[in-house]
């Protein structure tokens, strides 16, 4: 079986069918020795950081895409779970066509090279354009609390600042829904 990039970016992260079947995976974690992290487990005494959480989603996201909106979140540390899908942009311009898992949604967007890094062997949202992307999610569903909850995690935790997010938006033209997206984030600087 060819490595991932999930095994390749860290040697504390097992996926089932790698180097452990999923029945040995599941009696190490009754054990107490693995613990769940996204799509795979880790040593139950590893420290569980940014890049472990990115590379834990690696066998599900493909090269052309990046984590987003509540999936860089939790891989930020602004939220503490991960989601129930994994949500992700494309990371490339061209649009995608092939079939995607069912424990993703796949927004076909692209992010900008300025609005993603490479951590844990996939691309992630930086902090800014997660805030951004959260933002107009928040505004096209006010009635999501997991978006609000994140947005004001991702400022509280001073992962990224809403005024620089504001003078980001404010600079680019023909924005879908930019004067609401600015008072959602301002509405933020103002809880800050």
């Amino acid at each position: 079986m060819a490595q991932t990039r999930g095994m390749s970016a860290s040697v504390f992260l097992y996926f089932a069918g790698e180097r452990l079947s999923e029945a040995e995976l599941s009696a190490a974690r009754l054990d107490g020795h693995l613990v769940d992290l996204g799509e795979g487990y880790m040593p139950a005494d590893a420290v569980e950081t940014a890049a472990m959480r990115a590379a834990s989603l690696g066998s599900l996201l493909a090269d052309a895409m990046a984590a987003s909106l509540l999936s860089a979140a939790w891989i930020w540390g602004a939220i503490d779970e991960p989601p129930t899908r994994h949500s992700a942009h494309r990371a490339v311009e061209r649009r995608l066509h092939h079939v995607i898992d069912r424990r993703l949604v796949l927004h076909d967007v692209a992010v900008p090279a300025a609005g993603r890094v490479r951590m844990g062997g996939i691309w992630v949202t930086t902090p800014l354009q997660t805030l951004l992307d959260l933002a107009r999610a928040w505004v096209d569903d006010p009635s999501d609390d997991a978006m609000l909850h994140a947005l004001r995690a991702i400022v509280a935790r001073g992962l990224a600042n809403p005024l620089e997010a504001i003078e980001q938006l404010s600079a680019r033209s023909r924005v879908p829904g930019k004067k609401a997206v600015i008072n959602a984030l301002d509405s933020l600087v103002s809880r800050k």
